[in-house]
């Protein structure tokens, strides 16, 4: 039997790769033409399942940021509607399927009418509204996404799937040059150029609204590792492969400056260790080597420290950098211990339309105690309820993860509904691990 080696297998992708960090330094490359046949060839190489996916979740932020540079707005989101529009070709052709999705869906329906309610029944600035909107069009749509994911998830190569997305963390930093209008790096070691020289020209004013936010290449790389992951029997054949998007996810985030995404990175190793090896004392043993590559990056390299010093002498609250709006949500939630000051009504320093950073505090202060217990209740009953089983052929806790440490640092709930969406849409991959005979009898009729 002949078999190929992962690493040729995925060989294209791994070249993109290597082009796009090459060209963070040379800039040789034409942006525009880059980008659009980087996008071609995921569609050819992507199977539709991925393609929807990405057209939904990852493709619109890239194209957007990259026609707002040059002064075009709104482009990204046809890329969604192009997406959905997949969906209604797919579900027409029988290429694809929804199952189990009626619990979830009730439950972000019902989600979205508690902060609807909170609105209406508040008063307080002029952004509820459009928070509102925001937060049930992208609930809505990253639902679908999912639930198209999971139903069909036998169907689709999560290894490339994974991929794909380290690949666009490259692109996405790459892009930040053009679109951030700042130099890049200008050395090999240059790590945390983006997240310095995003802060230097967001503080001058050089930059508008169509930014690349130094957080999201990182968030998309370990999104894409937790996608690789998914799949129990793919790390099996591709231990060497893993251990090289674990380095180029890595490289990523060194780059970015993120902290966050830093911490989230190691932290998934530690799971990753307690999930796959069932010998405890391997466990530690990976978790202590782990410990140990994180304080040697710490102590010996002066940009991760510098990056990291403030919050370890000072705490996360003083030195993390959100203590003033996390303080102050939970100023607020004391204040409206029950009900809260209304869905959107956050303010700080008399300025509305900005969120706490944690999505624990921001619920609380927003909904009030009493919402926040209905939807907590809820949230425990799917985990537990659609929880991997032994047998189960997938494992969803590093994605859930990434998306739950991203809330509680990162973005308002406009964007954190993610968090919920992907929870509730669970049920639909329930069903791949007990009733596959079913989907295989719907997608052959």
């Amino acid at each position: 039997m002949i078999t190929t080696s992962p690493l040729k297998k995925y060989l294209l992708e791994l070249v993109i790769i290597g082009l796009l960090f090459v060209d963070l330094f040379t800039k040789s490359i034409p942006i525009f033409p880059l980008v659009f046949c980087i996008i071609v060839i995921q569609f050819i190489r992507l199977d539709f399942v991925s393609n929807i996916v990405l057209s939904i979740l990852f493709i619109p932020k890239i194209i957007g940021s990259l026609m707002n540079s040059i002064g075009v707005d709104r482009i990204g989101g046809y890329f969604t509607i192009f997406g959905l529009l997949l969906i209604v070709f797919g579900l027409f052709f029988k290429k694809i399927c929804f199952l189990n999705y009626k619990y979830g869906l009730i439950s972000l329906i019902f989600l979205l009418f508690l902060f609807f309610l909170s609105t209406i029944s508040t008063t307080g600035g002029d952004y509820a509204m459009i928070k509102l909107f925001s937060t049930t069009v992208r609930g809505v749509i990253a639902f679908v996404a999912f639930i198209v994911l999971f139903s069909n998830i036998n169907k689709v190569n999560t290894n490339l799937l994974g991929i794909y997305l380290i690949l666009y963390s490259f692109l996405l930093l790459t892009l930040s040059v053009d679109v951030n209008q700042i130099l890049g790096p200008t050395v090999l070691f240059d790590f945390g150029f983006m997240r310095n020289q995003f802060l230097e020209a967001f503080s001058s004013d050089l930059i508008d609204t169509s930014i690349i936010s130094y957080h999201l290449p990182g968030y998309c790389a370990l999104q894409g590792l937790s996608i690789f992951l998914f799949r129990k029997s793919g790390i099996k054949d591709s231990k060497y492969l893993f251990v090289l998007l674990l380095v180029l996810s890595l490289l990523v985030i060194l780059y970015t400056g993120a902290r966050q995404t830093f911490v989230v990175l190691f932290a998934l190793l530690l799971i990753w260790s307690f999930v796959n090896y069932k010998s405890k004392l391997k466990s530690f043993f990976i978790s202590l080597m782990v410990l140990l590559i994180v304080y040697f990056l710490y102590t010996s390299n002066e940009v991760i420290f510098d990056l990291f010093s403030e919050t370890v002498s000072g705490g996360y609250i003083e030195g993390g950098g959100r203590g003033v709006w996390l303080l102050r949500g939970i100023e607020l939630f004391l204040a409206n211990p029950y009900f809260g000051v209304g869905f959107g009504r956050f303010s700080i320093f008399g300025v509305y339309g900005t969120y706490p950073h944690n999505i624990i505090i921001e619920l609380l202060c927003e909904i009030g105690l009493f919402a926040f217990l209905i939807i907590l209740t809820i949230i425990i009953f799917f985990i537990f309820k659609f929880k991997n089983g032994r047998n189960s052929q997938y494992n969803y806790i590093y994605l859930l993860f990434v998306y739950l440490l991203s809330s509680m640092v990162s973005y308002g709930l406009e964007t954190n509904i993610i968090l919920f969406s992907f929870i509730f849409a669970l049920p639909a991959l329930k069903t791949q691990n007990t009733d596959i005979n079913k989907l295989i009898t719907y997608m052959r009729k």
